[in-house]
């Protein structure tokens, strides 16, 4: 099993941090990074696409530090450097699945995107080349009404009965309720975003000068 966790990663922070660690340690599995190059549903990230994946770098150094295995935690560049276009889920699972046939796939979402699932591009078909795995999120339920719910109890599994793709599991962890966007905003008002980012990307951030304007 190989887990993926994407985002724009701008900045990354202890929400992603702890999250990649919980899953780690739930499943055993190891965690992917993948920064998104054009997101479709927010504004082009002001900081550089260079920026984020040294940050990124930091922290995926202090995630191995922390697990004592320099390769359990990585950086997939799919979608910098082999797709083109908006970089949608979909397109995404389906390079990835090229790459890897016979793997057990799990994309990483939060509750709040399984709501809002079937307004993200080709939604339907996610799970025909990979799975989803769905983290709690504070102040979101899942659907038991509508397209989302009708088309989520067809394919609800266990972990541990999770194929190569097909199935959406669900996973409680520590709820870290970080906003990227309030932390650039705070960042840029003049505090440090100390205790709400790895410290090394706390450090390459104040070093670099970044977010001071928002």
């Amino acid at each position: 099993m190989q887990l993926f966790l994407g985002g724009t990663f701008n900045p990354v922070h202890i929400g992603h941090t702890r999250l990649a660690l919980e899953c780690h340690l739930r499943t055993g599995a190891g965690v992917a990074f993948v920064p998104c190059a054009d997101p479709p549903h927010k504004p082009h990230p002001e900081v550089s696409i260079a920026h984020r994946l040294s940050m990124l770098e930091l922290a995926v150094a202090e995630l191995n530090a922390v697990v004592g295995n320099a390769t359990t935690f990585t950086i997939d560049r799919c979608e910098i450097e082999d797709i083109s276009g908006p970089s949608y889920t979909f397109n995404t699972l389906h390079h990835l699945r090229r790459l890897r046939p016979q793997e057990v796939l799990v994309w990483l979402i939060g509750m709040d995107s399984l709501v809002s699932l079937h307004t993200w591009y080709r939604w339907r078909e996610l799970t025909d080349v990979a799975n989803l795995l769905v983290i709690n999120r504070p102040g979101w339920q899942r659907p038991h009404e509508g397209e989302v719910a009708e088309w989520l109890s067809e394919r609800e599994r266990s972990l541990e009965q999770l194929d190569a793709y097909g199935g959406v599991a669900f996973l409680e962890t520590t709820l870290v309720a970080i906003s990227s966007t309030e932390l650039r905003r705070q960042m840029a008002q003049g505090l440090t975003g100390k205790y709400l980012l790895p410290e090394p990307v706390q450090q390459y951030i104040q070093s670099h000068h970044l977010y001071l304007s928002h």
